[in-house]
C-alpha cells in the first residue's frame, strides 16, 4: 500500500502503480537468485507510508515485508 502514489519495476518490467491507500497486488514470478526491484514513489504532503511485499517459500506462501536479509 502507499498513501500518495509509487510505481514498481522489477527487472525493468513494468509491474503496476498504485495511489491513495489502496493495496495492489499483482502476481510475479522471479527467478531464483538477484532480481532488481525498484520503488518510485511521490509524497504529496503529510505523512508517507509505502510497504512492498512478497510470498514465496520461505514465507509460507503468506504476504510479508520483504527481510532486510534478502535485500542487495
Amino acid at each position: 500500500t502507499v498513501d500518495d502514489i509509487a510505481s514498481v519495476y522489477i527487472n525493468g518490467s513494468f509491474i503496476f502503480s498504485g495511489n491513495n491507500n489502496t493495496p495492489t497486488s499483482t502476481p510475479v514470478n522471479l527467478s531464483a537468485g538477484y532480481n532488481d526491484i525498484e520503488v518510485r514513489w511521490s509524497d504529496g504532503g503529510g505523512s508517507m507510508t509505502i510497504q512492498l511485499q512478497y510470498s514465496g517459500a520461505d514465507s509460507a506462501q503468506s504476504m510479508i515485508a520483504i527481510p532486510d536479509a534478502r535485500l542487495y
